[in-house]
């Protein structure tokens, strides 16, 4: 079987969707809170062995690990969860001012004779549907991003009067001052533009924040693993409360309301929206933020890797590609190249690690190289034809390659029972049946039923 090949990727596809519809977790298979439930994704995954790190040589070391990818692929969906919670919420409906219109029509029996209208009959009126109020609700996300961007810039200046008073000079972040989850997701927003990032750090004088390290080990702690949610410290919610004078859980506050307990700082956060200063590089950020990336969050999301059953291999064959697409910079620095989803996970993800990625563009290809890809500029399609050209030529590869969950467990499975000489049948059943039973945790998880704990 050709792995790449459209007919068979096709006719997998539509097996995998056949036989994945036909298996449910049987209801005797769901456990209750106190049995064992299967741990999708493996905690493993967050882990990078220390024997797996010393074998690899020293360029290697630089690129980042799949535990940092996987915990990048985890902090993602809560991201994309926030902003969920956010343009659903009917309390900051309220607060925005983003209400249905009400808006009723009034119909109307005329009786007439001839062409002489003699009366007409009002029928009950009818309230009329606001067309426009899924969209508007999309607003309170931007002006909730506003107030994460100032609540950043609160953040990172308290943090560097701190470091001024007590001397401090190294880049490495303290535990207790990883801040609350809007404020990752700006931050996140800014390590993902370097050049943007330094220019804005040099306009403040700040320039920590362009050579810190995300701190992913302190990220994925915050994950409750018992039911996958995001929670802040208490230590870190003090210590951010103590410093910046703003509540740790902005959603919370918003929606509770300043007469709920909220700080004075928070009050006029809530209930003036706090603008950020309108400088062309505080424009520039947020309205990538608002447009880039989200659509990128949307995208990672979307293919789910992190309940694959294949998240391991996904993440080391992109970290693989990774390596080989910075080789190619090197080799062809006149051509338009672009990654693919998977290289672009891994090369989003080193930048959030400012000194390592530096590093490794320079020694790669010289200079700093910059991810600026627009999935819908006209010029995306002729640099993926041009990689394409370029990665055949030089690995005599195919550059791009199927990443469902179909796709890259089968792959994983036939590369690890290759020599044992058994039908191809066999782990293709054994891989559809692995894709089925993750695709069933899934649908259990989404529908707030606790997780099957055995498959037959």
């Amino acid at each position: 079987m050709d792995f790449h090949d459209p007919g068979s990727i096709n006719a997998l596809h539509a097996t995998s969707r056949k036989h994945g519809q036909e298996y449910v977790a049987p209801i005797s298979l769901v456990g209750n809170e106190n049995e064992q439930q299967p741990q999708i994704p493996p905690p493993a995954i967050f882990q990078t062995p220390e024997t797996a790190q010393a074998a690899e040589d020293e360029h290697n070391k630089m690129l980042p690990s799949i535990a940092h990818c996987a915990i990048h692929l985890e902090l993602l969906e809560y991201f994309q969860l926030l902003r969920e919670a956010v343009i659903k919420s009917n309390q900051l409906d309220v607060l925005f001012d983003t209400l249905p219109r009400k808006k009723t029509t009034v119909s109307y029996i005329s009786h007439s004779s001839g062409r002489r209208v003699l009366s007409r009959t009002l029928l009950r009126p009818i309230k009329a549907h606001d067309s426009t109020f899924r969209e508007r609700r999309k607003e309170k996300w931007t002006r909730f991003v506003d107030c994460a961007y100032s609540r950043f810039s609160t953040w990172v200046v308290s943090i560097d009067d701190d470091r001024k008073i007590s001397g401090k000079d190294e880049v490495e972040l303290d535990p207790k001052l990883v801040p609350p989850i809007d404020v990752l997701l700006v931050w996140h927003a800014f390590l993902m533009k370097p050049r943007l990032c330094l220019e804005w750090c040099r306009d403040k004088k700040i320039l920590w924040v362009s050579q810190v390290d995300f701190p992913w080990e302190h990220i994925h702690s915050m994950v409750n693993q018992s039911n996958r949610s995001f929670q802040t410290p208490v230590k870190n919610a003090e210590t951010f409360k103590k410093i910046t004078h703003l509540e740790p859980d902005l959603l919370q506050c918003l929606i509770q309301g300043p007469k709920d307990g909220c700080t004075n700082s928070d009050q006029a956060l809530s209930m003036q929206f706090l603008s950020p200063e309108k400088t062309r590089i505080a424009n520039a950020m947020l309205d990538m933020i608002w447009k880039n990336h989200d659509e990128w969050v949307d995208l990672m999301c979307h293919f789910l890797w992190i309940r694959s059953p294949a998240v391991e291999f996904t993440l080391q064959g992109a970290r693989d590609g990774y390596r080989q697409f910075f080789d190619l910079f090197a080799s062809n620095p006149t051509v338009g190249l672009t990654p693919t989803p998977d290289i672009e996970l891994v090369w989003l993800t080193h930048q959030l690690s400012p000194s390592s990625f530096s590093m490794f563009s320079k020694t790669s290809v010289g200079r700093l190289v910059e991810h600026n890809v627009v999935p819908h500029d006209p010029d995306h399609i002729q640099a993926l034809v041009s990689t394409e050209r370029a990665f055949r030529a030089r690995y005599g590869a195919a550059y791009r390659r199927c990443l469902c969950w179909d796709c890259q467990n089968l792959q994983r499975i036939a590369r690890r029972t290759l020599s044992d000489n058994r039908d191809i049948h066999h782990f293709v059943q054994e891989s559809m049946r692995e894709v089925a039973q993750h695709r069933a945790v899934e649908r259990t998880r989404r529908s707030h039923r606790n997780l099957p704990i055995s498959y037959q």
